[in-house]
């Protein structure tokens, strides 16, 4: 994917942490293990959209704790498929 580098840092617990903790998904990326078995994943990555995508299939074991633009287009994303389930 191409686009503008955009550096992340999000939250994984539950099966998400292992997951992500087992396999590689990005060239470069830290993995910081915290004390309740959550992990904390950044990366530099230059395809925000697919990254976002790839977040969300996590569900509610991940959250984007940087940018704060990626927080705010999550809370849109789901705000509208909230729409599709009212």
């Amino acid at each position: 994917y191409k686009g503008k580098l955009t550096k992340f840092k999000v939250k994984f617990s539950g099966e998400a942490a292992v997951i992500v903790k087992t396999s590689q998904h990005q060239p470069y990326e830290e993995i910081y293990d915290l004390k309740d078995g959550s992990i904390i994943y950044e990366t530099t990555v230059s395809g925000r959209e697919e990254f976002v995508r790839w977040v969300l299939g996590f569900g509610p074991e991940a959250e984007i704790l940087e940018p704060s633009s990626a927080r705010r287009e999550i809370k849109r994303i789901l705000a509208l498929a909230r729409e599709n389930y009212e």
